[in-house]
């Protein structure tokens, strides 16, 4: 696992629904990655319960024979300060391997500037926006605690224009949801359209704990916020939102993906080792 500390991101912890306006701001890049490459990705699990045990317990016996180019988070990794309950002891297994840490920022990270501090300091996140490349395949990182930022926006474009094979777009609050929290407006008004005109093969997100996975305009859209904290009830899907293809809300769970020039394919297994859904994005 290496920590990296790239640049220094100014974002302001406003919300979701607006934008800061900050004059200053700046995005980072990651050292690229080789292919193929093999990811793990989790959500709203850093609270210490006996579920996030049993995912990161689960994990644990997949890396012993899957070796894990990255470890991927779609935000809520800090429900409090407890470093040692909900980092240290379920995946400090982590440290000294070769698996690189790829965090994005939820709404309880940003609550504290503690919990600020853990995300960068044990997770390694060089700020609230970056990108890495693995071979062909590009990885954004983006930070929906702000969308309305113009800054983030524009960087946003400026890196799928300069995409030139598969991207993947990381942030905590769903695009598309059935779920409690339900559809993101401000990352459908202001973001999917960008996904759609671009290109962008998955979006990763979390917020609502449960699983679910969407299609639209050859966009594939994940919802995996079960890696730890307690489940919630899918709803109703709202207005405007597309029926999932797949959804659970009755497993704590964590998606595997494997990347190469030719494309995706992604697995989510529960925390008992059951699979729950399989897909294939072709490059």
């Amino acid at each position: 696992m290496r920590l990296i500390a790239i640049g220094a991101i100014v974002l302001s912890a406003c919300s979701i629904s607006g934008g800061s306006g900050a004059d200053t701001w700046s995005a980072s890049t990651v050292p690229a990655l080789p292919l193929p490459a093999n990811i793990v990705v989790i959500g709203d699990f850093g609270s210490a319960t006996e579920s996030e045990y049993e995912v990161a317990d689960s994990i644990k016996d997949l890396a012993k024979v899957l070796p894990l180019t990255a470890f991927v988070t779609t935000g809520d990794n800090f429900y409090s300060d407890d470093i040692e309950d909900i980092w240290l002891a379920p995946y400090g297994w982590l440290e000294g391997t070769d698996t690189e840490l790829l965090a994005s920022w939820g709404n309880h990270d940003i609550e504290s500037e503690s919990r600020q501090r853990l995300v960068t300091e044990y997770l390694g996140a060089p700020g609230r926006a970056y990108s890495v490349s693995f071979g062909s395949v590009l990885l954004i990182v983006l930070d929906s605690n702000d969308v309305g930022n113009e800054s983030q926006r524009r960087w946003l474009v400026s890196e799928l224009e300069g995409s030139g094979g598969l991207s993947i777009v990381v942030f905590h609050h769903p695009a598309f949801s059935c779920g409690y929290h339900g559809t993101t407006e401000a990352v459908v008004e202001s973001w999917v359209p960008l996904f759609e005109e671009h290109g962008v093969d998955l979006v990763l997100n979390g917020h609502d704990h449960d699983y679910q996975r969407f299609e639209r305009e050859g966009v594939t859209y994940v919802v995996t916020g079960g890696g730890g904290r307690a489940l919630r009830p899918l709803r109703q899907c709202p207005t405007g939102t597309p029926e999932p293809l797949v959804s659970t809300d009755q497993h704590h769970h964590y998606v595997v993906l494997t990347l190469s020039a030719d494309g995706i394919s992604g697995r989510t297994v529960a925390a008992d080792g059951t699979e729950i859904d399989a897909f294939m994005i072709d490059g």
